[in-house]
């Protein structure tokens, strides 16, 4: 995430004070640059060699929870508070636990003291207290926008972080204007500071606008050829489109995103992913299974989705079908799409027995309001309409018809026509 500048709190003499600022700024790149296991174990050494540093301690924290291990942070930053009860930087890390935990009276309290405690003019810890709440879902943006552009007002401010911090919770207010504003402030103090660029092409991404996300994408790792994030995603974008294709872009962006993240289960998923583009449906699913069994409770559930994909491009319905639904058990509500209840549906479509073909219908109605795409949604109807005629259920071809007719704006008199002649009408959907 971002690269937020703590002053340290070390003893001892100056050679091994600079010594341990580089290798707590070493840790912070990491940090920056997503690579969360190796800050993790930069943390721990300097950890190792000084238990008392408090801001090795609010970093390591927050390396463990990049890698879903809040309880493990919780632990750390409660332990350190028995004997540090008054540091600002644990008050916000634990804070930051509290908002994951939905106690946002008790994290705003936190972070009240922590600010008093720092008379509102330490920089670092505001920009802490708004990577709290900027990162978590309970987090309060516009809280983390007052306290972001206060430190923005304080003697000699010149501190990028801050204005990245400000970015990001106008984006989560889906406030794009304002967020590219704040990352353009960014890079006013760091031209090089390729988070921000990258950041500004996310805002255009949700725009679905290529012409400015992808340059923006490529300019941000012109800027910094180390920043893994931007080859991640110009990967995504690529490997629908070229991912079968050993010289194409998705493969020469997975190389770079190989060479510059750390390894681990995100990298081993892409992996994945690139077997299935590439037509290796076996390998992609022998794979997903094998990382299901070596990271257990903590895989990804989109392996899950990737057996049942792969399982039913060769063949094997009950197969697909048991994973695609353990995908639904064990994936966050936001992470399911209305395209995964479109794979059951389709799964179901194709059993032998007529029962099993109409329970696809339920599922395609999921995929229909899952879904904001109207496309996707004339898609699933046009699928679900074809299910109806090949079997003769009019009543879903009907029904199937009325879902579309009601999700158009100012539906035109040929609409309403085939709304009420749907068999004959919905060849050309």
């Amino acid at each position: 995430m971002n690269k937020i500048r703590f002053s340290l709190l070390l003893a001892g003499g100056i050679v091994s004070q600079v010594a341990m600022a580089q290798t707590v700024e070493q840790g912070k790149s990491f940090m920056y640059y997503e690579r969360y296991k190796s800050a993790q174990d930069i943390f721990e050494k300097i950890l190792a060699a000084n238990p008392n540093n408090i801001d090795a301690v609010y970093w390591l924290g927050q390396a463990l929870i990049k890698q879903k291990d809040s309880t493990g942070a919780k632990a750390l930053y409660q332990k350190m508070l028995t004997t540090n009860g008054s540091a600002p930087l644990l008050l916000v890390g634990i804070g930051h636990i509290e908002l994951m935990e939905g106690k946002t009276t008790d994290a705003r309290q936190r972070f009240e003291t922590a600010i008093s405690l720092t008379k509102g003019k330490d920089v670092n810890v505001i920009n802490a207290i708004g990577l709290a709440n900027v990162d978590t879902k309970a987090g309060d943006p516009n809280y983390a926008i007052e306290k972001l552009t206060q430190a923005t007002q304080t003697k000699n401010f010149n501190n990028a972080d801050t204005w990245v911090l400000i970015g990001d919770a106008y984006r989560k207010l889906v406030d794009g204007g304002n967020a590219v504003q704040a990352y353009t402030k960014a890079l006013t103090i760091n031209p090089k500071l390729a988070a921000a660029k990258f950041k500004i092409g996310i805002i255009y991404y949700t725009q679905n606008n290529k012409d400015y996300f992808l340059p923006a994408y490529d300019e941000a790792t012109k800027m910094d050829p180390a920043y893994a994030p931007a080859y991640y995603e110009l990967y995504l974008y690529w490997y629908p489109r070229d991912a079968g294709d050993p010289n194409g872009h998705a493969a020469a962006y997975l190389e770079k995103y190989t060479a510059n993240a750390d390894p681990g289960p995100v990298l081993e998923y892409l992996k994945t992913f690139f077997l299935y583009g590439a037509g290796k449906f076996a390998d992609a699913k022998t794979k997903a299974q094998s990382l299901i069994s070596q990271y257990g409770d903590k895989v990804d559930p989109v392996m899950y989705r990737m057996i049942a994909y792969a399982s039913d491009t060769l063949g094997d319905l009950s197969g697909a079908k048991d994973a695609i639904n353990s995908f639904l058990t064990k994936a966050d509500t936001g992470a399911i799409l209305g395209a995964d209840y479109a794979e059951l549906a389709k799964i179901y479509s194709k059993m032998p027995d007529t029962p099993s073909k109409n329970e696809a219908f339920k599922y395609y109605k999921l995929a229909i309001s899952r879904d904001t795409l109207q496309d996707n949604k004339t898609k699933y109807v046009k699928s679900a309409s074809d299910l109806a005629k090949a079997i003769g259920n009019k009543t879903a071809s009907a029904e199937m018809a009325g879902i579309l007719y009601n999700s158009i704006k100012n539906p035109s008199n040929s609409d309403l026509y085939n709304m009420v002649s749907p068999i004959t009408r919905r060849e050309t959907m």
